[in-house]
């Protein structure tokens, strides 16, 4: 959960010791299955946003392909504001 409001407190989405898997690849779906972010080498944080507009206050839907070990993980992830 991250609140992208603008208060400088939780306003992206940190995936903790996710730095330590340079090539992890991760993919955040809205509930339609839109892709609203991608990144490869987590090079930087989502911000809460879907090309450059702010995305409705809900729930998404991540994965991530850590590469470096095998597997995939998934999940949700919250947006409040």
């Amino acid at each position: 959960m991250f609140s992208p409001n603008g208060d400088g407190v939780h306003d992206t989405w940190v995936i903790p010791e996710l730095d330590k898997y340079p090539n992890a690849v991760v993919s955040v779906f809205d509930r339609y299955g839109r892709r609203v972010f991608f990144t490869e080498g987590y090079k930087r944080p989502w911000d809460g946003t879907f090309e450059g507009k702010p995305v409705a206050i809900a729930t998404y839907y991540y994965i991530i392909e850590p590469r470096l070990v095998p597997g995939i993980f998934s999940g949700s992830v919250t947006i409040l504001k």
